[in-house]
């Protein structure tokens, strides 16, 4: 008959205790994750690029953040002391018609599409530096690669097709 070699109560094997302590571990690295998606930070910005602002959360508060430069075209001034990335970034893009989410590890900042402006239709007259009218110049939104051509009169109305947010810094091209 085999022998049963029983550990007393509460001994630990060493595959057990491996397994215990991988999971010890393993909890400590998501508590240090989630940790720091929730570090209180302090700043200060006065009339900053917000590519700047955004750039010093990233700086200090270590979560990674994504964003397209032309949506964060604009100033900041706001201050904040002991709050999170989340909290001032929310705060920094409230009135810009751009919305925070998180995807991963990242902060994301995107075009909020619910609350652009639809229906912009953009008028205008092209005339040459003795003010007479230029028939037949190009007008393109840049990128868009759509555009119109302007009357006999110099004039044009130009109705992008896709939407353009608020605050979008929209360049025309105009060439005769």
């Amino acid at each position: 008959m085999a022998e049963c070699k029983c550990l007393p109560k509460g001994q630990w094997t060493s595959g057990s205790m491996i397994r215990k302590l991988l999971f010890l571990f393993l909890w400590f690295v998501s508590l240090s994750a989630y940790g720091q998606s929730d570090k209180q930070i302090s700043v200060s910005f006065v009339n900053e690029d917000a590519v700047s602002a955004l750039k010093k959360v990233e700086q200090l508060s270590g979560q990674k953040i994504q964003y397209n430069y032309e949506d964060v075209n604009f100033k900041v001034t706001y201050k904040a002391e002991r709050a999170t990335a989340t909290e001032i970034i929310t705060a920094i893009i409230k009135n810009h018609n751009l919305k925070l989410q998180r995807k991963g590890k990242y902060l994301v900042i995107t075009p909020d599409t619910k609350k652009q402006l639809k229906g912009i239709v953009i008028k205008g007259k092209i005339v040459d530096e003795r003010g007479d009218a230029l028939i037949g110049a190009s007008v393109q939104m840049k990128g868009s690669g759509k555009g119109v051509i302007t009357d006999i009169d110099g004039n044009y109305t130009f109705i992008p097709s896709a939407l353009i947010p608020q605050h979008y810094n929209l360049t025309l091209f105009i060439s005769s």
